[in-house]
């Protein structure tokens, strides 16, 4: 009842764009409205969102009344890009991504660049993280230089959007929307009218696209961590047995060539996006076999062992 008492006007709002984005379950809305405001708002984003995009969790989870206080002029749109107001949070997410987040330009607080490359180590192995623990990232100019017309192009988005110079880059235009976190997306002003939904999606899809070669770099990467983290770390830090970097240091997978090439989140999330693993598999069970045995260790609680 204070829900109803206090946001009559809001309550409006929502049966009325139910009507007019969702006429399909607008009547259980309208109902709702008068009895149950949280499962009305609930019909509704479930209703809007398999019709139009994602709407952000955060907000829609937080019931109807704070619903009405962040969502009431402004589309609540979802998170693209990093939450920079917050600190970053590199790790936990996936492999691939924690491995660009390493090679990026050195933007961490404290020991945030060590936990990264300890999670790095635990997919990619401790060769590489102590390559990474030794080296410093090159300039993100530097990066967009070097890599911009190249196959590994995914790095130089990631190092973009998590640096947030999203500025026209890889032929895309300027998004807005890889700016913002969730919670700032009522800076990008966009009104419930069927022209702001419209732009809303233009928008999402545009910065899904944007993201979709930094994705399928980091699928590539998971498909064979032993192998293609190497590439990729050579790519932007140059061949170890190099002084300097040169475009020799872009070199192909010998079984599966240079990561894909992807223009959409459709291409970057497609099953046949990677090829079958059973190469990687098979020529990591011969390098196996040939590994000389090991001599016997008579005393392993030797202290120098």
């Amino acid at each position: 009842m204070e829900l109803l008492r206090h946001h009559k006007a809001q309550l409006k709002a929502l049966v009325k764009r139910a009507r007019r984005f969702t006429p399909q379950v607008s009547d259980v809305v309208a109902a709702l409205a008068h009895s149950d405001p949280d499962t009305a708002l609930e019909t509704f984003v479930s209703a809007f969102q398999s019709e139009y995009f994602e709407l952000d969790e955060s907000i829609c989870d937080g019931g109807f009344e704070f619903w009405a206080d962040a969502a009431d002029e402004f589309i609540p749109l979802v998170l693209r890009g990093t939450d920079r107001c917050n600190g970053l949070e590199p790790t936990g997410f996936r492999p691939g991504y924690t491995l660009q987040w390493a090679l990026i330009e050195d933007i961490f607080d404290g020991d945030e660049r060590s936990q990264v490359i300890a999670e790095v180590a635990d997919t990619f192995g401790n060769h590489l993280a102590d390559r990474l623990e030794g080296s410093t990232p090159p300039a993100h100019h530097t990066l967009r230089r070097r890599l911009a017309r190249s196959p590994y192009v995914g790095m130089v988005a990631f190092g973009c959007w998590a640096l947030g110079d999203a500025a026209p880059v890889l032929g895309r235009s300027l998004n807005e929307l890889l700016f913002h976190h969730a919670h700032h997306a009522e800076e990008v002003r966009i009104c419930w009218t069927r022209s702001g939904v419209a732009r809303a999606a233009r928008l999402i899809r545009e910065a899904d696209d944007f993201e979709a070669p930094m994705l399928a770099l980091a699928r590539w990467l998971e498909h064979a961590p032993a192998e293609h983290g190497r590439l990729l770390v050579d790519a932007v830090l140059g061949r170890e047995d190099a002084r300097v970097w040169n475009t020799a240091a872009m070199q192909p997978c010998h079984l599966c060539g240079f990561p894909p090439l992807v223009r959409t989140r459709e291409e970057a999330l497609s099953r046949l996006l990677l090829p079958d693993p059973s190469p990687h598999l098979a020529t990591r069970a011969g390098r196996v076999a040939r590994t000389p045995a090991l001599p016997e260790v008579e005393n392993c609680d030797d202290p120098d062992f």
